[in-house]
């Protein structure tokens, strides 16, 4: 993979135990609940969080219009990390989610 153009990164702190929250991220059907960028999101193909599956997610664009892109899961370690990778506007898009344990939470 070439290095990035552009990378952005951030970080939230959830007072819960690391398994608690991987349960709730792994609820797809849900992320529009907790992310307000994202309308629906749905399992095109494979079986949900393994590596290769693809889902769908309808969101808002960068001009606010809602559009749709599919995902695959280049990478899932069960309460630790997923990523995925898209493409849309013939831009390649790398996402992922790392938990990490931390005092408290």
């Amino acid at each position: 993979m070439a290095d990035p153009i552009f990378q952005a990164e951030s970080e939230l702190y959830i007072h819960a135990a690391r398994g608690a929250v991987w349960q709730a991220f792994t609820r797809l059907d849900e992320w529009p609940r907790w992310n307000s960028e994202i309308v629906a999101t749905r399992w095109v193909a494979g079986e949900p969080w393994q590596e290769g599956s693809i889902f769908e997610l309808r969101h808002r664009s960068l001009f606010r219009r809602v559009t749709s892109t599919e995902a695959i899961l280049r990478m899932v370690s069960p309460a630790r990390t997923a990523a995925w990778e898209s493409a849309a506007g013939g831009i390649q898009v790398v996402n992922s989610a790392t938990l990490r344990d931390d005092v408290g939470g």
